[in-house]
């Protein structure tokens, strides 16, 4: 019996990129294509009819974005992981993508072989972020997203987990996937995310990005 092969839709205002990323994952033999879009509302008028596995999306969709993609396919309830693809590699588009939910970020100029792999990490449950540029973003986020409201220190005082939460948060800190954790802890993939759900409202966190940058700094013991 065939895998079912990962559904993939590619958001680019550029013509020539669409067909580029079409012709890297095309060569995949557990990927499809499954649309293409250059616009904002063309692009979510196909996830809510493909419900896609990736989405591939540029930061910027015209004069739109592909941040607003994002959250527009949030309150349409679609929970998908995204990967913006840019020309402008620095700090301060990866900043924007964790802060707006976002899977990853991977540069135009990217190989083929990282793009298919980033839509295969992600798709199972894991983020992808330029390591080169991360550790910048990571501390100068994890501080502001504190300081607005108390130090650092009165913030990572640990909130009141269950013990079931507490074996969560173990797997995350050893970059298990939903499905993983899920499969070792004997639960099911619904329970595994409503735990989730509940330690991020705990940790006044709002995407997984950010739980796994304040978990980090937690002692469970």
């Amino acid at each position: 019996m065939l895998e079912k092969k990962i559904k993939v839709l590619i958001c680019d205002d550029h013509d020539i990129v669409c067909q580029g990323l079409v012709n890297i994952v095309s060569d995949e033999p557990d990927m499809e294509i499954v649309g293409c879009a250059t616009n904002l509302d063309s692009a979510l008028t196909l996830i809510k009819k493909l419900n896609p596995d990736v989405v591939l999306a540029d930061i910027r969709l015209g004069d739109e974005s592909g941040f607003d993609l994002i959250k527009q396919s949030c309150q349409a309830g679609f929970e998908i992981p995204f990967i913006m693809i840019t020309g402008f590699h620095n700090e301060f588009y990866l900043s924007k993508a964790i802060e707006n939910g976002a899977a990853g970020l991977l540069s135009k100029e990217s190989p083929g072989r990282v793009i298919v792999n980033s839509i295969r990490l992600t798709f199972d449950g894991h983020s992808v972020w330029p390591m080169e540029l991360l550790k910048n973003t990571y501390d100068s986020l994890a501080i502001s997203h504190y300081s607005s409201t108390t130090s650092i220190d009165t913030a990572m005082a640990i909130p009141n987990f269950t013990p079931r939460e507490k074996e969560i948060i173990k797997f995350l800190l050893k970059g298990n996937t939903n499905k993983a954790i899920a499969h070792e802890l004997g639960l099911s993939d619904v329970t595994v995310k409503k735990s989730l759900k509940n330690i991020m409202n705990k940790l006044h966190v709002d995407n997984r990005m950010k739980l796994a940058m304040v978990i980090s700094r937690l002692s469970l013991e």
